[in-house]
């Protein structure tokens, strides 16, 4: 195990000590001073619990614990960046995350740092074999703390779109980028253009191009602030396939 991982394992279990003996006599301080409960769910290591006084300022306590732990560990994280030492900060944002699973930027950097900066990274191995291999491991790095950042998150817009752009631009794959620019688009905070991604994304699937269009062309009559030059040119490829495509059946028809 890493120093780090091994000094953050020692660290997290040092502040649930502290906190566990000080939650025991803050109980028993609590439970002499209340009166009897026959409510068994009121009763905390054999004492009583003062009304007011429970598990929820212990899990206020706890999460600063872990708030800070997370914060010191992203500091080491920065250290490995420096030294390109991939894996391990792959190890320590796993650990970070499971600390502080609702603050999406962890999950978010997290995998931008394995889908982008380490995938980029080991392009410069000559071994083409073992470079594909490496640089695909960390896409699907990458994709999986965006997955698990939905799954504790899934009111996040900006990890939905960033799934998009990460199934768009790392794996090609425009079907998943356009149900996940739809999700993104539908949730509160979403950005005006994630629309029109989907759309796009979807003018790349074979078999849902006519719906891609006609998505494309709906957003088009909406206005102005649509008809983006993406927007434009997509509509006008699209169009002169369709052209194209009525020219053949036609001269075969002759």
């Amino acid at each position: 195990m890493p120093r780090i991982l091994r000094a953050a394992r020692k660290f997290l279990i040092l502040l649930l000590f502290i906190w566990s003996t000080w939650a025991f006599f803050w109980s028993k301080e609590a439970g002499a001073q209340a009166e009897p409960s026959t409510h068994a769910n009121e009763v905390f290591l054999g004492y009583e619990w003062k009304e007011g006084v429970g598990f929820s300022e212990i899990d206020y306590a706890l999460d600063s614990c872990r708030a800070s732990l997370a914060a010191w560990l992203w500091e080491k994280i920065f250290t490995l960046w420096e030294k390109k030492e991939w894996d391990e900060m792959a190890k320590l944002m796993e650990v970070v995350i499971w600390l502080q699973p609702h603050q999406i930027l962890y999950a978010d950097q997290a995998a931008w740092q394995m889908a982008w900066n380490a995938s980029a990274a080991v392009l410069k191995d000559s071994n083409e074999a073992h470079r594909q291999e490496r640089e695909h491991y960390y896409i699907q790095r990458g994709r999986a703390f965006l997955e698990e950042g939905i799954s504790k998150n899934p009111g996040s817009s900006l990890l939905y779109e960033h799934l998009g752009l990460l199934l768009r631009d790392k794996l090609e794959d425009h079907l998943g980028a356009a149900e996940a620019f739809d999700q993104a688009a539908a949730l509160p905070g979403a950005a005006p253009y994630l629309h029109r991604f989907a759309a796009y994304e979807l003018t790349e699937c074979p078999g849902r191009e006519q719906e891609g269009y006609d998505r494309l062309m709906a957003l088009y009559q909406e206005g102005k602030e649509q008809r983006m030059p993406m927007l434009l040119a997509k509509i006008k490829i699209l169009e002169e396939k369709r052209n194209s495509h009525k020219r053949a059946q036609k001269n075969t028809k002759k």
